[in-house]
């Protein structure tokens, strides 16, 4: 990752334990292969789920060429991008909405925006890390979204770059400024990615800064390494469920492109400008076992799910409601009779139940959340942190404290 058009990257003395090195990691893992293969992961008009994918990738501060890109793709197998759009600390440079189109029509790529934030005074001249400041960059950084033709609400994520420096010069000062940042990016309609270090990323999940997926820098590799991200034992059980990507070397030389940073992501990705990762048929996977909704899963119409005691029975019912009954009897509903499609647990961590269109008409609020599960039980239905904490409850709503402070903070 770039600063100010220098590299800072901090690396960590770590034992070869911490990361898997088995070479034999399959790359372009998908859990549906047919749906991979035959759906272009660019088209606008997607009818399929779009498969989040193990796949290879680059960064590089300088705009990649066209066939620069091709190169990488070729004889390296690379099937995304970093795309540095802005911030106060950015370094990257030649990076347009119409190169990017390019590439993505030449190779069929996927993309990472960049958004470089403030960091400490050490490293760049924008060193404001309170909650105000990250609230005023969210926005910014979903303007330079719009200008590379990445509209919100089309499920488009954008990515944080937290160097290693500002987090460990002021733990506190970085979690306030990137709680800002999250949750103004999140309301305008992006997911909300953050690039640090794996501590840092592990300390904004613990204090539940609600982060739709995160990108950590460790580099235990010189060059490219087949390993997927979850080799990356640093994080521990944190960001599991498609939605973590792993930078593992940085700043080695490729013949005929020059120096790249290279990664490995499974999580969702940008299309190209234009494009959408909003589906026109919410995918859902079969529950695996009684009374529990992992990442994914869901009921459509007519379908059900028992607790495992058998007492509690969630229904996506024909008449497009998701009732709760408790011995035979409704004890909650979503109140979206003739509406209701399907009912889907959400990779953001949200229960959500979409109409025939995909279009959302009720939902948990709780994305952000992304290792969420929702649980079954005979005191109702709760969607659950995978740290435990309940953030939703059938019985009584929302539980989880509001994240979001005042924006009271003098910017600078």
């Amino acid at each position: 990752m770039r600063v100010l058009g220098a590299a800072f990257s901090i690396l960590f003395a770590v034992s070869a334990s911490a990361c898997a090195t088995d070479d034999t990691t399959t790359d372009d893992v998908t859990d549906d292969p047919t749906v991979a293969a035959t759906i272009d992961p660019n088209s606008s008009d997607i009818a399929l789920r779009v498969a989040i994918t193990v796949e290879r990738g680059v960064d590089r501060a300088s705009a990649l060429t066209v066939h620069e890109a091709r190169v990488l793709e070729n004889d390296h197998g690379v099937r995304w991008t970093g795309v540095y759009i802005g911030g106060p600390c950015n370094g990257g440079s030649g990076w347009t909405k119409h190169l990017v189109a390019s590439i993505a029509q030449a190779t069929g790529w996927r993309f990472m925006p960049i958004y470089v934030g403030q960091q400490s005074s050490s490293i760049c001249g924008a060193h404001n890390l309170s909650y105000a400041r990250g609230h005023a960059d969210g926005i910014a950084a979903t303007k330079d979204m719009r200008a590379f033709g990445w509209a919100a609400h089309r499920d488009i994520p954008v990515a944080l770059d937290v160097e290693a420096g500002a987090y460990f010069g002021n733990p506190a000062a970085a979690t306030r400024y990137v709680r800002g940042w999250v949750n103004a990016v999140r309301a305008q309609g992006y997911r909300a990615y953050v690039y640090g270090s794996p501590y840092a990323l592990n300390h904004f999940h613990d204090a539940h800064v609600r982060i739709d997926g995160v990108w950590a820098a460790s580099y235990f590799y010189s060059g490219f390494r087949s390993v997927a991200p979850g080799a990356l034992s640093q994080m521990g059980g944190r960001y599991r469920h498609n939605n973590r990507a792993w930078q593992y070397a940085g700043d080695f030389y490729v013949h005929a492109v020059g120096d790249v940073d290279a990664s490995t992501s499974r999580l969702l990705l940008a299309p190209k400008p234009g494009g959408t990762n909003r589906v026109r048929a919410a995918h859902r996977e079969v529950p695996a076992g009684c009374g529990t909704l992992a990442a994914g899963e869901g009921l459509a119409r007519g379908e059900t799910l028992a607790s495992c005691d058998g007492h509690a029975v969630l229904a996506m019912s024909d008449d497009g409601n998701l009732t709760l009954a408790h011995d035979g009897s409704v004890v909650w509903t979503s109140d979206t009779a003739g509406a209701g499609a399907n009912a889907v647990l959400e990779d953001s961590g949200e229960l959500v139940v979409f109409d025939g269109e995909n279009e959302p008409v009720f939902t948990t609020g709780t994305n952000g959340f992304s290792d969420a599960h929702a649980d079954l039980a005979a005191d109702g239905l709760s969607v659950i942190a995978d740290d435990g904490t309940a953030l939703w409850s059938s019985r009584t709503g929302m539980q989880v404290v509001d994240d979001s402070e005042p924006v009271v903070d003098e910017l600078e």
